[in-house]
């Protein structure tokens, strides 16, 4: 695979979070988001326990976005 087609699913993936990012957290709060595809394939409460999950699904975690919803309210500073 090119590093611009990945890319391209990278910001596929981070559109969906970006774009959607207020119902997503009011649909998941608390919780880390799996996306593929710019869909959401998955979540948990517990990081490890869902890429454990994933890897068990045999989902190739180049290709996925997790990210962190935290509860409305509530911002994450990077």
């Amino acid at each position: 695979m090119e590093a611009l087609e990945l890319i391209e699913k990278m910001e596929k993936n981070n559109k969906l979070i970006m774009e959607e990012r207020e119902s997503l957290r009011e649909k998941y709060p608390n919780k880390f988001v799996a996306v593929e595809e710019g869909r959401i394939i998955d979540y948990d409460e517990n990081l490890e326990d869902l890429i454990e999950r994933l890897k068990k699904r045999k989902k190739d975690l180049t290709f996925v976005s997790i990210h962190f919803l935290p509860e409305k309210g509530v911002e994450i500073v990077y």
